[in-house]
């Protein structure tokens, strides 16, 4: 789908005052997944591979510009990552 389609299209669903999206590689996704699924002895769901990772990671991408959607860097320390959020949410008087 291209930038400006999927602009459009997310622009009707999304109606949040605020969206925080936790951005990491797909390789470290997929590896926290599977370090979950053998943790909990769960079943991978069909969309936890590489190519639709990196499809949704994309297009999630393409939604910086939006104004109530703020990309969080994921691939950090859970504490940093909480920290980020807090900051945010700070930001906006929550």
């Amino acid at each position: 789908m291209k930038e400006k389609e999927w602009e459009s299209y997310a622009k009707k669903f999304l109606k949040a005052d605020i969206a925080i999206i936790l951005d990491l590689p797909t390789s470290v996704a997929l590896k926290r997944i599977n370090q979950k699924i053998r943790k909990l002895k769960l079943k991978k769901a069909i969309f936890e591979n590489k190519d639709t990772l990196n499809k949704v990671r994309t297009n999630f991408r393409k939604m910086k510009n939006f104004e109530e959607v703020t990309i969080v860097n994921g691939n950090q320390s859970k504490k940093k990552v909480f920290s980020d959020i807090l900051r945010i949410l700070k930001k906006f008087g929550i």
